[in-house]
């Protein structure tokens, strides 16, 4: 990669700040300009977003892997913490591996604007994950259902579930008493997983499309062939 793009010739050097071009001339940028030259960079913009969309549901996916895996099994099922306290590990993982997905997609002032938990420190949105649950546990216990959605048998279901989640609670201070003191078993176990998963992910992530000419290059194709196969195992 490092050859391919030293040996480009400064004219054929194109840097538009988000996206870099090797290999195309200055003077076929300005044939581009206009319509032409916008619909380009809509596509490469198109496919980070896409790339975006799917790494998020990655991240998704393995809080829940994970989520089911170290605190419903590890820790709810062997009876070290309440079913309660188990609401705050997915948003809890997902504000904060967000983190990573979102760290250059903005301006540090924007990100700390659009997305507050840049600047909260792990306990910070610990508690406003727990004001959340607090609030629509309140609401629970007054027997106050109008926040659920769905057909009778929806809402039925999840007064059940509800019921199930603050099983031995008789007041919001009691299930504050049970969170603050599962957080202490729970935030280790957190911390765990956050770290697992930001190991698969990257703040710096660049995407190089190349031509055809690997085909001629078996070193080349044989790398390919590896990685498909190691991507389908």
């Amino acid at each position: 990669m490092q050859d391919r793009i030293g040996n480009t010739k400064e004219e054929n050097r194109i840097n538009l700040g988000f996206v870099d071009f090797f290999g195309y001339n200055k003077e076929f940028f300005k044939f581009l300009k206009g319509d032409p030259f916008k619909e380009v960079l809509q596509s490469v913009m198109g496919v980070n977003s896409l790339l975006d969309k799917y790494l998020l549901d990655f991240i998704n996916s393995k809080i829940h892997e994970l989520v089911l895996l170290y605190i419903t099994e590890g820790l709810l099922n062997r009876g070290k913490i309440h079913t309660f306290s188990v609401g705050i590990a997915a948003p809890y993982l997902l504000k904060r591996l967000s983190m990573t997905l979102l760290a250059k997609s903005m301006p540090e002032t924007m990100l700390i604007k659009y997305y507050p938990q840049f600047s909260m420190t792990k306990e910070e949105l610990v508690s406003e994950i727990a004001e959340t649950l607090y609030e629509s546990s309140a609401r629970v216990m007054a027997k106050d259902y109008s926040q659920l959605v769905g057909s009778p048998e929806d809402i039925e279901f999840k007064i059940r579930i509800f019921s199930h989640m603050h099983f031995g609670l008789n007041s919001i201070e009691d299930a504050k008493a049970v969170f603050t003191r599962d957080m202490e078993v729970m935030q280790p176990v957190l911390d765990s997983i956050e770290s697992e998963i930001n190991n698969l992910l990257q703040k710096e992530r660049t995407v190089v499309i190349k031509d055809s000419s690997f085909l001629d290059d078996k070193d080349q194709i044989q790398a390919f062939a590896s990685t498909i196969k190691a991507i389908d195992s």
